[in-house]
């Protein structure tokens, strides 16, 4: 079978088209993947850290509660919790420090808040020093002094900074996960709309060759005239 030239190269120009368009489509369907991934990984960090950074400060409290009751009875069996809670606070903060290890702002404030939890780890161990050594009075004085130095409000400001940030990159990624989803969105749809109308400029050229063709074939079989006489 002879296609019209112009008719030929048509369709080759169109199949070319829709390959390419098929091509776009599974590439933006992998990239949207790759990207979903990320951002989902991304996200989980981010929850991540947020909640080592509150079970950090439950632990801290937890530690200042068993402090608390030993000063005032010197029942040794406060001392546990007390310390139970100091080591599962050195623990969030060490997971917290690997988590950040990807931004350099949220690693500035972590190493900070790790100083500082350091400095109350070491106030809420002398009261009781004292109240071991010298009793109620003295521990009640110590405590009074640590109080002043408005270490746990430094504790306070540096946890909400690290909370705000994370939650900002949170938001930026969620936005940026939904422009994604967006552009992959309308890309595809409008792939999938140019291999419609490519198939369908295909199938047009192919029927009108093949029209072209019986036609041909027709004038073909035609019987021819007879020669004229004498």
């Amino acid at each position: 079978m002879k296609w019209p030239g112009l008719s030929r190269t048509a369709v080759f120009i169109a199949l070319a088209v829709a390959f390419i368009a098929a091509q776009s489509v599974a590439a933006a369907g992998f990239l949207s993947l790759l990207h979903f991934r990320s951002t989902t990984q991304s996200v989980s960090r981010a929850q991540d850290v947020l909640l080592e950074l509150e079970s950090m400060v439950a632990s801290l409290t937890k530690a200042e509660t068993g402090q608390r009751g030993y000063i005032l009875t010197g029942a040794e069996h406060f001392l546990f919790p007390y310390r139970d809670s100091l080591e599962a606070a050195r623990g969030h903060l060490r997971r917290l420090i690997d988590l950040t290890r990807d931004n350099n702002v949220q690693q500035r404030h972590v190493v900070q808040l790790v100083r500082q939890v350091d400095e109350r780890m070491d106030q809420l161990g002398e009261p009781i020093v004292a109240r071991h050594l010298e009793g109620v009075h003295a521990a009640g004085n110590v405590v009074l002094a640590n109080h002043d130095k408005r270490t746990m409000d430094s504790i306070t400001r540096t946890v909400a900074e690290i909370r705000k940030e994370e939650s900002q990159r949170l938001q930026s990624r969620w936005e940026d996960s939904t422009i994604w989803a967006v552009t992959a969105g309308a890309l595809s749809v409008t792939m999938f709309l140019l291999m419609f109308v490519v198939f369908g400029f295909s199938f047009v050229a192919v029927a009108l060759a093949f029209g072209k063709d019986r036609e041909n074939k027709s004038l073909l079989s035609l019987p021819k005239p007879a020669p004229p006489l004498g």
